[in-house]
């Protein structure tokens, strides 16, 4: 994985141990534990009841599991603590729809905040070099700059990979 934070929340259908499924018969926990290992994701806990998929099935039949969570790579701590703070800043009330959009609202205008407080904007940072290009080409003979302009080239090449990098993960 590279140097930007990874945050991945939602249903992810898998169990990460056996103490997270209440009945039914036992599943393999070891998919969720490979994919979080192979991109170096920890779970970031919860707060509320442990289940979050119900099979809605009678007393015998009932299977009941965690399968929601949110995981995040070591360098999203401040992400995770954005979360949680846009989360415990909502007020609740009896509809549950409606809190959750407004909590979800508030969690995507904190998070691209502290994005751009963290990491810059990529659009400032390639907007820059792509202007320091063009007016050594403009203003100057080039020929005399060409090694000024190929740092500036591998800058902006450098810039555009991180700014590609954090949409796809997005």
């Amino acid at each position: 994985m590279d140097s930007l934070p990874w945050l991945c929340g939602g249903d992810f259908n898998k169990i990460l141990s056996l103490s997270e499924k209440l009945e039914g018969s036992d599943r393999s926990v070891s998919s969720m534990m490979s994919f979080r290992s192979d991109c170096s994701l920890s779970d970031l806990g919860f707060s509320g009841s442990l289940i979050t998929w119900n099979n809605k099935q009678g007393r015998e039949e009932n299977v009941q599991e965690r399968l929601n969570r949110f995981v995040g790579s070591e360098d999203c701590e401040g992400c995770a603590a954005i979360v949680q703070s846009a989360w415990c800043a909502s007020s609740i009330s009896t509809d549950a729809i409606a809190d959750l959009d407004s909590q979800l609202s508030i969690c995507s205008s904190m998070l691209k905040n502290w994005s751009a407080k963290e990491f810059g904007s990529f659009t400032k940072a390639t907007g820059k070099i792509r202007k320091q290009i063009r007016h050594i080409y403009k203003n100057s003979e080039v020929a005399d700059r060409m090694e000024e302009v190929r740092q500036l080239e591998c800058s902006l090449e450098d810039a555009l990979l991180k700014e590609e990098t954090a949409v796809i993960k997005r």
